[in-house]
């Protein structure tokens, strides 16, 4: 926030005072009392700001584009979906482990940075701009990114493909950081009813393109015969198309009032201000060992989609030879297959369950609807529900959802899956 523009505080309580709470019995109540609010509450108990017709007008219009904006980022964000995992395994040929290096470690890396984009658009403006010269540094990141593997395709090194990742993600995260900070300064213009409302309605927008891109993900590969490398052309050039878009965004102009060391001092203090609240230290933490723990993402994804069966006892050369080949043919796995000995150990490397590009789509068609369904009925039915029931009861029963990936996998003599 500038100088010019004061923390809201409640009639006859200092700001400070109503962020943090004091010391003895009534700050002990107010920080109880706080754990116990629900998103509405939490929502519906801030103080209400003075509406102009001009902040009316502003958030009249970012209310209908900021909406459409994310719809077009899920679309997308999606669109190479499953060219890029098709193409990690059938045409650059990385393997899991690789593959999760780049999704858990390099594109993990940037999400880490999101509170120095968020403070640096802060305390560095851009032509007295603090919000879209980022957004656009974001999507030219993104499309210049996607066009450049596009181009270079199969013969990318590990080390750039490493790099190209980094970008990508550093781009989205610019992106996201951005919208998230339209959101939350147009948010202020709501109340009563419409309280939350445009950030749902964001979400849904954004899980709705997040379906829409996903099918076309698997659809234009299988079926407009479109190849891998270039569906990465074409998502970077879409993320390039949604700069004209950016232009009708509203973000009003900051001067700064001191330098800028002031600010970055002044905007730092009020981070830490918030993380050294109670009931932001504890989420905080809490999601930082929730996030520690390892998923099995990378591996799933390539079970999906990988070739049965992997290996294959030629009797003529009385050796274990690769069943599995690359787009140009070459052999996949061989180093693997030579390995074994015996005809009973190499005839048992089933492999995956070689799921076509529109079926793979398919499964992220699902994740996008249940996204789209989750926020209407968040929206609808649980916006005043407690958080710690509702995210213990989600978490208890995604795990168990996840759990029947063990029936994909556990195979019988015949190499059977116990679906099947």
């Amino acid at each position: 926030r500038s100088a010019a523009e004061p923390r809201p505080s409640a009639p006859g309580v200092p700001s400070a005072d109503l962020e943090r709470p004091s010391a003895g019995l009534a700050g002990t109540q107010m920080e109880e009392r706080s754990g116990r609010m629900s998103l509405g509450e939490t929502l519906l108990s801030r103080p209400s700001l003075t509406e102009t017709p001009r902040s009316n007008a502003v958030y009249a219009k970012m209310a209908i584009l900021l909406p459409w904006l994310h719809f077009a980022i899920g679309i997308t964000n999606n669109l190479q979906i499953t060219s890029w995992r098709e193409w990690l395994v059938h045409g650059a040929d990385i393997n899991p482990p690789n593959q999760a290096l780049l999704g858990g470690v390099v594109s993990a890396l940037p999400w880490n940075l999101k509170i120095f984009a968020a403070f640096l658009s802060d305390v560095v403006p851009i032509c007295g701009k603090r919000r879209l010269p980022y957004l656009i540094m974001g999507f030219a990141l993104q499309g210049a990114a996607w066009v450049s593997v596009g181009i270079v395709g199969d013969s990318i090194s590990f080390p750039l493909l490493a790099l190209q990742q980094f970008c990508t993600t550093m781009g989205q995260v610019l992106v996201g950081v951005m919208c998230d900070t339209l959101i939350v300064e147009n948010v202020k213009y709501e109340s009563g009813a419409q309280v939350g409302r445009l950030q749902t309605n964001c979400q849904l927008m954004f899980a709705a393109g997040g379906l829409l891109g996903t099918l076309l993900s698997g659809w234009l590969p299988q079926y407009a015969h479109i190849s891998y490398t270039f569906m990465f052309v074409i998502t970077g050039i879409s993320k390039l198309v949604l700069l004209f878009l950016v232009v009708f965004l509203h973000d009003p102009t900051w001067k700064r009032e001191g330098t800028i060391g002031e600010s970055a001092s002044a905007t730092w203090g009020g981070v830490w201000e918030s993380m050294s609240l109670i009931r932001v230290l504890k989420p905080l933490i809490f999601i930082f060992a929730f996030a520690m723990m390892p998923n099995n993402s990378d591996a799933f994804n390539t079970y999906l989609i990988q070739d049965h069966p992997i290996c294959a006892w030629d009797t003529a050369a009385n050796q274990c030879i690769s069943m599995v080949t690359d787009d140009s043919g070459t052999p996949q796995y061989q180093a693997h297959c030579l390995s074994f000995a015996s005809e009973y150990n190499c005839d048992r490397q089933w492999g995956g369950l070689g799921f076509s590009d529109s079926m793979f789509s398919y499964i992220g068609l699902l994740g996008s609807v249940g996204s789209v369904l989750g926020n209407f009925i968040f929206k609808a039915w649980l916006i005043n529900a407690g958080w710690h029931i509702m995210f213990a009861s989600t978490v208890v029963i995604a795990c168990a959802f996840s759990a029947m990936q063990l029936f994909l996998m556990i195979r019988n003599e015949a190499g059977e899956t116990l679906t099947e």
